[in-house]
């Protein structure tokens, strides 16, 4: 003869909600950690493009060094642009790089952003 076993869950609406409630705040935290982690980037392009090199003479292309609006390429799928809109901001970066170094000057307080963004 066969053993049977039976099981009776409650709560499992409550468990499901809780779930739900888990992923909505992780996706907004990523949101916002991405927006914030794009504003420390923008500082510390701007920061570098500020001389000695390069060479500051107008300031067009320090003050066009913008982040653009986050969009969302789908769950926990978002992008975000920093960038310098001046048309000659590549060629500099080329010979002086204001961009990547700003990136990689950045990766303590991006970590530390997506850290604070998704602790329970």
């Amino acid at each position: 003869m066969a053993q049977q076993a039976w099981f009776s869950f409650h709560g499992v609406p409550e468990f499901e909600k809780g779930l739900e409630h888990l992923v909505i705040r992780a996706e907004e935290g990523s949101r916002v950690a991405l927006e914030e982690a794009a504003r420390v980037i923008e500082q510390k392009a701007k920061a570098n493009a500020s001389g000695p090199r390069p060479r500051v003479v107008t300031g067009r292309l320090r003050n066009s060094i913008k982040v653009d609006a986050i969009s969302r390429k789908g769950s926990f799928e978002y992008a975000i642009k920093v960038g310098a809109l001046q048309w000659y901001g590549k060629f500099v970066e080329a010979r002086y790089p204001f961009m990547k170094p700003a990136v990689e000057q950045s990766a303590p307080e991006l970590q530390a952003a997506f850290t604070r963004a998704w602790k329970p």
